[in-house]
């Protein structure tokens, strides 16, 4: 009996190596199907076309007019040259219809060609491509508030942490997430003007931004301007710090 036991293993270890052989065949055999999304950067906006979305971003003023930024997006604002000073580089909340055109200056840079005032794109770039981008028309904007940090604040005495800045409307404090004017002070003091500041003060609502509808070929107007539609109400609104203190704000290390 002890003769046959050799055999006995070499016929199991015989099957087991046929069983690998199999599995090995199918592996190699079989694609490997990759998890994940695609690399390939989606077409934002495609599926969008001529539907109305809102969108928020930072309003940003470039060379050929103006866009907004966001998480893993860039698009035109259509008939906007630039942005109203109140809003440029700011976070902002959009609407508008998404349409797309193939209108930017773009040319072939070939070697020892002079640049010219427009975008250069290697020689083989497929020039109407290149041209094209996506636009939202008949924009509506508004700073973005992602936290309403005042509403529930309505004539509390409460102390806050920002940078000290002068604005048309007056003076200004700027924090990570949120922006409120200054009651009364028309400038900050020159020794806090740009700087951190810690203003304690008792916060209060107006309406009295001068907001008005900006149209085509009106004269100049001295105030914020607004597309056509908005709730002037509403925009004029803003809060503010009354009886405000302040000092500069000493980070403790």
């Amino acid at each position: 009996m002890l003769d046959i036991l050799p055999s006995i293993e070499m016929k199991t270890l015989a099957a087991i190596f046929a069983v690998l052989v199999v599995i090995v065949s199918v592996a190699v055999a079989e694609p490997v199907k990759k998890s994940g999304k695609s690399k390939k950067a989606p077409d934002t906006f495609a599926d969008q076309l001529g539907k109305e979305v809102t969108l928020i971003g930072v309003a940003q003023d470039l060379k050929l007019g103006t866009q907004i930024q966001g998480k893993g997006f860039r698009i035109w604002i259509d008939g906007l040259r630039s942005w109203p000073e109140e809003f440029a580089w700011k976070e902002v909340s959009v609407t508008g219809v998404v349409i797309e055109r193939y209108d930017l200056p773009v040319y072939i840079l070939h070697p020892g060609a002079v640049p010219r005032a427009a975008m250069a794109c290697p020689p083989g770039t497929d020039l109407r491509k290149a041209s094209h981008r996506y636009l939202l028309k008949d924009a509506k904007w508004e700073l973005h508030e992602p936290k309403n940090v005042f509403a529930a604040q309505l004539g509390k005495q409460i102390t806050l942490i920002g940078v000290a800045e002068d604005h048309k409307i007056g003076a200004f404090l700027s924090g990570k997430d949120f922006g409120i004017s200054i009651d009364v002070i028309h400038r900050w003091p020159e020794e806090f003007e740009g700087k951190q500041v810690s203003v304690t003060g008792i916060v209060i609502e107006r309406f009295d931004l001068p907001v008005f509808i900006q149209r085509r070929n009106d004269p100049g107007i001295q105030g914020i301007p607004v597309p056509p539609g908005t709730d002037l109400r509403k925009a004029s609104h803003r809060y503010l710090l009354k009886d405000a203190k302040w000092k500069l704000h000493e980070p403790q290390h």
